[in-house]
């Protein structure tokens, strides 16, 4: 599993569509949800990424390697992960008093247990819980691929796909309520397992060259195109929707890591740029509408908030000038740091600069 470009091309598109939910055009939000679609794409890519990591270092070293893998790959995650996190958290709680107020929430990754306390989407802040989703995932995701036998790691994640729309619809089941419903982190596992099948998929050799069935993303489409347009029962939307939509991404996903002329836009330089940047992207951008409210005239603010292609197009700039920054002068640096903790000290593993951790 080698570095494909194309993949942050890939990524530059899920971090627009979240930004265009947050400030674009309402109706296009209430329409299609892109952030939604987004997110699900990141979760998608993490589970793939983050698994051929995993069961290429696992692959190579030997059982008793498997204690210092796992070091590694915390070490590695932490120092990817949490410095640019903290900075911008504290970023929001300069400029947000509820955050000052509630921050540990942030600052321990529970986001997403924070919003179902809340019973809300908290101003700025409310993209976080996805961050909490994945970091949550990156506890217990390592020991299971490491430690499960290797006979057993198949049905393991297919078990791990299928407890997505478990627990999303006895959520749903118990509370009645589909904001509940989709943040635990049990609730992703869906998307983030199917990922990680993709992964599995690839491990091997006879089934390396087959690619992803289109019929899977075909009815992924149609299932979630259905779920805009009829009006179906809540609880089918909420067990199924997330994992149509994971189907067609992890489709679209094998399809770019295998390039060809299709998908060769993808590595348009602009494109990789704001992908190989897009963690710090994602952090910032209801920071940076945010910040613009908070320094800007009145009549300036109401238009940030306002949602339209315009809006939408202004915090885009910022956040990817203010991620650039975090970039340059902060993550790119600490980067370098995760050469001291190699997965194994023989091996030659693929960079998890693409896992952004989103």
């Amino acid at each position: 599993m080698h570095r494909v470009t194309a993949l942050d091309g890939l990524r530059t598109i899920a971090v627009l569509a979240v930004i265009l939910q947050h400030y674009g055009p309402k109706a296009l939000a209430n329409a299609v949800n892109p952030g939604g679609l987004g997110v699900r794409l990141f979760f998608v890519l993490s589970g793939f990424l983050i698994t051929g990591i995993l069961l290429n270092a696992r692959r190579t070293g030997a059982d008793e390697d498997r204690g210092g893998i796992l070091r590694a790959f915390y070490l590695r995650r932490a120092i990817r992960i949490l410095p640019a996190f903290y900075l911008v958290l504290a970023l929001g709680v300069a400029l947000e008093p509820q955050i000052r107020r509630d921050w540990l929430w942030h600052a321990t990754y529970l986001s997403n247990h924070y919003v179902i306390a809340l019973g809300h989407w908290p101003r700025a802040i409310s993209h976080a819980w996805s961050l909490a989703v994945e970091e949550q995932f990156y506890v217990v995701w390592p020991l299971a691929v490491l430690f499960t036998p290797v006979r057993r790691l198949g049905p393991m994640i297919m078990a791990t796909i299928a407890a997505g729309p478990l627990s999303r619809g006895l959520i749903f089941a118990f509370t009645g309520s589909a904001l509940f419903a989709s943040l635990p982190m049990t609730s992703a596992l869906d998307s983030l397992g199917v990922g990680a099948w993709l992964a599995w998929q690839r491990r091997d050799p006879d089934r390396r060259s087959a690619p992803v069935p289109s019929w899977l993303a075909a009815l992924g489409v149609i299932l979630v195109a259905t779920s805009r347009v009829v009006p179906l029962p809540e609880w089918v939307s909420v067990v199924t929707g997330d994992l149509a939509a994971a189907a067609a991404f992890v489709w679209v996903i094998d399809r770019v890591s295998r390039g060809g002329s299709a998908v060769s836009w993808l590595t348009w330089r602009p494109l990789t740029y704001v992908g190989t940047i897009s963690y710090g992207v994602y952090l910032v951008h209801n920071f940076a509408g945010s910040l613009g409210v908070a320094l800007l005239p009145k009549a300036a603010a109401r238009w940030v908030e306002s949602h339209g292609w315009m809006p939408a197009l202004v915090v885009t700039l910022v956040s990817v000038l203010l991620a650039s920054a975090s970039w340059r002068f902060v993550e790119e640096p600490l980067n370098r740091l995760k050469r001291r903790w190699p997965y194994l000290p023989s091996t030659h593993l693929p960079t998890t600069s693409q896992a952004a951790g989103l």
